[in-house]
Order: C-alpha cells, then structure tokens, then sequence
C-alpha cells in the first residue's frame, strides 16, 4: 500500500518524492502527497513517516465499515488509498448500503479535480482509480513463477 500510494502521489517529481511544498488541486502537499503549506520542506525519512500516519487515518476510517463488509486485505489497501486520496469512503459505500460490486464501479467516477475553476477529468486520477478497483476486485498480484531446472 505505501509504495502503491507513493507512486500515485508524487506531485510529478522525478523520483517519486517532493522535498518542497507543492500546490495540489487545492491544497498544499509535500513528500508523498500529504498535507502541507507553503514553503515547507521534508526530508524522505520525515515525508515516509507523515505518510504512513495519514495513512493509519485512512484506514481506520475504512476500518468503520468492517463490521458491515468484512473487509479482505487488499480491499482495505484499495480503500485506504482510495480514502487518503479523497478524504473518506461515506459517499463511495453510501453509509454502508452498497454492494462490493456497486462500490467497484463507483471507484471510477472519482476521476475530477478542479483546475482553475472548471472541473476536469485528471488521467492520473482515471490511472488511480483503475488500479485500486483492480486491488479491491482481484487482489495482490501473483509473483511470476520460477522455472524450475
């Protein structure tokens, strides 16, 4: 999950990490795309550590639906990404009342960011969303075999 995120939050730098704030569709972000503010700077090991405390966050705030969906652990990664992302997961299960299906194809349609006052579908939001329904419907990836001699 750290690194899935780390890839998706990389403000457009070149080795997937911000030293410097940056504006964020709305807000300012730094490190691994946690909150920040202007003019703020961090280290790897400090924007690591921020990260995955954002990150517990999230996933507790998932966590509250578990009673509900009896999450499987790459359901909860994909919704802790999907969380940390958006700010929560209460309009995705509507409050708990949709299907695992319902909520993949929901997954989706979070894909806009405003920019410049117009909303806009963002292709790196549209790439996010794929892959965290693609973690909550199929799981973790298989590593390839090793041919045997």
């Amino acid at each position: 999950l750290n690194d899935m995120v780390k890839g998706f939050e990389a403000g457009g730098a070149k080795d997937k990490f911000h030293p410097e704030a940056y504006w964020d569709y709305g807000q300012w972000s730094i490190g691994y795309g946690t909150k920040s503010h202007k003019g703020e700077t961090i280290t790897k090991a400090g924007a690591t550590k921020r990260l995955n405390e954002e990150l517990a966050v999230a996933a507790k705030a998932v966590n509250k639906y578990n009673k509900t969906y009896k999450w499987k652990p790459h359901e909860l990664d994909a919704l802790t990404s999907f969380a940390y992302n958006v700010g929560s997961i209460v309009q995705l299960t509507a409050k708990g009342t949709r299907s695992r299906e319902q909520i993949a194809a929901k997954m989706l349609e979070y894909k806009r960011a405003t920019v410049k006052g117009k909303r806009v579908t963002l292709k790196g939001l549209e790439n996010r969303r794929k892959a965290e329904r693609d973690l909550f419907l199929n799981g973790y990836p298989k590593p390839p075999a090793v041919a045997k001699r």
